[in-house]
């Protein structure tokens, strides 16, 4: 990789972090009663494999994001708005599983084509899966599938999707 492109990547992570990081602190703090387990931090594996997390808005309503990262490969981030469906969901004992259904946003940087320069790709995601949570300890699973279209450079259609695993504190 070249030393500029790793100085492009390392300023989109930087402000992507920064972004995150000012986001979450700031709804945190404007949450009234904010209780335990409306944050959760995790792994997803598949098509991103990389970190995750998800913030609650509210019962129903929840913004989750992604970071995936390979050295000489890719750089991946993606943010969406889910909304869950709670008279779907299904109760097991202590646990639940709820669908979702979202819409969000995904940057790609790829140095995997034959060509010299990078690939830089905009477009946007419709995220669509369901949640796991036990009930203790604080963990969610989910699964979901992932249809999108590249808007920048130009439009195709994308699509991803995998399983993961957070923790909520």
């Amino acid at each position: 990789m070249k030393r500029t492109s790793i100085k492009k990547v390392s300023v989109v992570v930087v402000a992507w972090t920064l972004l995150l990081s000012s986001f979450t602190s700031s709804a945190w703090a404007k949450k009234t009663g904010a209780g335990p387990a409306d944050f959760g931090a995790g792994i997803i594996l598949g098509e991103p494999t990389g970190l995750t997390f998800k913030y609650w808005k509210a019962s129903t309503r929840a913004i989750d994001g992604g970071f995936a990262y390979s050295a000489n490969e890719f750089l991946l981030l993606y943010a969406d708005h889910l909304w869950h469906f709670p008279a779907f969901s299904a109760s097991l004992a202590r646990s639940s599983i709820q669908p979702y259904l979202g819409l969000g946003g995904v940057f790609f940087i790829s140095n995997r084509s034959h060509r010299t320069d990078q690939e830089k790709v905009l477009g946007v995601r419709i995220p669509f899966g369901a949640e796991w949570k036990p009930g203790a300890p604080p963990l969610g699973v989910f699964v979901e599938l992932v249809p999108g279209l590249g808007i920048i450079p130009a439009t195709y259609g994308l699509f991803q999707g995998g399983i993961g695993a957070r923790y909520y504190f």
